[in-house]
């Protein structure tokens, strides 16, 4: 049996333990291993005799909750100047690592990324959403203006159009001059009535993928830089 078969037939031993305990185990003979060395798994094998036995340990241990003392007393690590060592007879909760804690790392980054992050990122924001604004509101106002010039367009041919009519009988030349006039001031009208559509058609969603573009390029590269 080689050392990864008896670790993979201990796990399996040790399902019915919680994860973590299990884990912990693992873990332990799985140094216990590394110390002893490539040269010297099949001695340690010999020593531990089988998965089963081990598996019976651990569970009798965490039965009598007897503790890490029992576990760290049964007996010391691999050594590279010994030969061996000795087996537990008892294994309760295993003596884990104490994890330094990362919490104030992860305050100090934090505090860090918004301390050099807000003086940057602030005035990002206020340019892409002053870009923003006056992108819509140059739009908007050419859109008004349109509207405007063509209304009056409209309301100009309608007033030569009546007084073309009117005066046909009185004067033909100035009537047809009049009604001319109005058929251009429709004409136009109706030039600047597709325009306004085309504005709020095409303009409005060209200028609103033109921001989302301008948003992306600006964060993109901040994300990159960082990189």
């Amino acid at each position: 049996m080689t050392k990864q078969e008896f670790l993979e037939k201990l796990a399996a031993l040790l399902q019915d333990i919680p994860a973590e305990e299990r884990e912990a185990a693992l873990e332990f003979y799985r140094g216990y291993f590394d110390d002893a060395g490539e040269g010297r798994e099949a001695e340690v094998i010999r020593e531990l005799e089988s998965p089963e036995k081990v598996a019976e340990q651990i569970k009798n241990g965490l039965k009598t909750g007897l503790g890490t003392d029992s576990y760290e007393n049964a007996g010391s690590p691999y050594d590279k100047n010994t030969s061996s060592r000795p087996v537990p007879e008892n294994y309760g909760s295993y003596e884990k690592q104490p994890k330094k804690s990362s919490g104030w790392w992860t305050f100090g980054i934090v505090c860090l990324v918004l301390f050099i992050g807000i003086p940057i990122g602030i005035p990002v924001l206020v340019t892409v959403f002053a870009l923003a604004l006056s992108a819509l509101v140059c739009v908007a106002l050419l859109a008004v203006a349109v509207a405007m010039v063509m209304a009056a367009g409209f309301f100009a041919g309608i007033v030569f159009l009546v007084v073309g009519v009117a005066r046909l009988a009185l004067a033909p030349g100035v009537a047809l001059m009049f009604c001319g006039s109005g058929f251009i001031c429709l004409a136009a009208g109706i030039l600047l009535l597709l325009l306004l559509m085309w504005v709020i058609g095409r303009g409005v969603p060209a200028c609103w993928r033109g921001i989302k573009w301008l948003c992306r390029k600006i964060f993109h590269r901040r994300g990159g830089a960082r990189a």
